[in-house]
């Protein structure tokens, strides 16, 4: 479909429509869904960084065909900080797959990346998500196309009451525990590659960007001293996106069947029908020293009992590097992976050295792309 249109930066008077676009663009696979972005499409990108650009194509007539979504990131590298722009929310609606709009709105992002004194820029791609591809495809010709990281997500099942040492007592975090807080967020991601600075400033103000998401929603795990040891924290999204059912395919429905049934002797809630949104959780910010990782593996099934005991909610969502020792926590919980790929884009004629990257290929990822491990949160992608 040959249809003339237009690239912009959206502004406030866009949100209806950039809703309705989103709605018609559902993932494809077994397994189709949307993003409902109702009632504040910003919302969330306010979540995402510290600044954000978003660009629509629309035909003359004020119709959105398609957006991209560019969040700016201060991420630390060693003892610097320094500026990363991610690429995400690539939507087409599905007439104009075959226009030229995906590679005009990626064009935007290969612009600000070029012009906006960018460390470089990040783009990830979940199992069958076509479009951030061929992002990296059009890319090509303007930026090197890098694969950064291989990321496992992992959804955790609240299946039953799962075992929790006393040797350890759990509450929630209180704002007097803010500077403890940031020094085990700080000892731990240190060396993890893209984690934010954790600092005292910038906790709290993550901590108070949207009711959904405080100091309340963090968990710590203490010792006998009253020490923290271990933290994490839980992340209902659903006042800023749903993750709402489209359609599914019989092999899907089969497995609904049979998870209701499971479900029913599990007390875990149903899978949605179709028109109804996903009852999920994210898990972010898990925390531990090496020594400590017991406390963590036992805080994180305090925090699977508490999702069990709210009742509502299918499954948890967190997301680890490959190289992440905090994945170990997972290990006992019933689970589902999902592999996900970060690719870095960097300027061709940039001036920044090449290791802890690796060519983007079709190939299994290299054993040796990351010697350190990448910072992880899900709850962003």
């Amino acid at each position: 479909m040959t249809v003339p249109f237009r690239i912009r930066e959206a502004g406030s008077d866009d949100n209806e429509r950039l809703i309705a676009l989103s709605k018609r663009c559902p993932t494809r696979g077994p397994l189709s869904v949307y993003s409902d972005r109702f009632p504040d499409f910003f919302a969330m990108t306010r979540q995402q960084g510290e600044r954000s650009f978003i660009y629509v194509g629309e035909t003359y007539d004020g119709e959105i065909l398609g957006c991209v979504v560019l969040i700016e990131r201060m991420e630390q590298r060693g003892e610097q900080s320094v500026k990363v722009l991610h690429l995400s929310d690539l939507r087409v609606d599905p007439r104009f797959k075959r226009s030229a709009l995906a590679a005009l709105l990626i064009q935007r992002y290969s612009e600000r990346l070029q012009a906006g004194s960018y460390h470089h820029g990040i783009t990830e791609i979940l199992k069958n998500n076509a479009e951030p591809s061929r992002a990296n495809n059009i890319l090509k010709s303007s930026v090197e196309v890098r694969t950064k990281a291989r990321v496992t997500l992992y959804k955790l099942f609240p299946a039953w009451n799962y075992r929790v040492s006393k040797a350890w007592t759990y509450r929630q975090a209180t704002p007097s525990d803010y500077p403890k807080l940031s020094k085990l967020l700080q000892s731990v991601y240190r060396d993890a590659v893209g984690a934010p600075s954790f600092s005292l400033e910038w906790l709290q103000a993550a901590t108070q960007k949207h009711s959904s998401f405080t100091f309340a929603n963090i968990w710590l795990a203490l010792d006998d001293k009253n020490e923290i040891k271990a933290c994490l924290a839980r992340w209902d999204q659903q006042a800023l996106r749903k993750t709402v059912v489209v359609r599914s395919s019989k092999a899907v429905k089969f497995i609904v069947r049979f998870l209701t049934l499971i479900g029913f002797l599990w007390r875990l809630p149903p899978l949605p029908k179709t028109g109804k949104p996903l009852d999920y959780q994210y898990f972010r910010w898990l925390a531990a020293t090496s020594e400590n990782m017991p406390a963590l593996r036992s805080l994180l099934r305090f925090a699977m009992r508490k999702t069990r005991d709210d009742g509502k909610y299918q499954f948890a969502l967190v997301g680890f590097h490959d190289r992440d020792r905090l994945k170990s926590a997972v290990r006992g919980i019933i689970r589902h992976k999902e592999p996900m790929h970060i690719y870095s884009h960097r300027l061709i004629n940039s001036s920044e050295p090449l290791e802890n990257f690796t060519p983007s290929s079709s190939a299994p990822v290299s054993p040796s792309l990351l010697k350190q491990a990448l910072y992880v949160d899900a709850s962003l992608i």
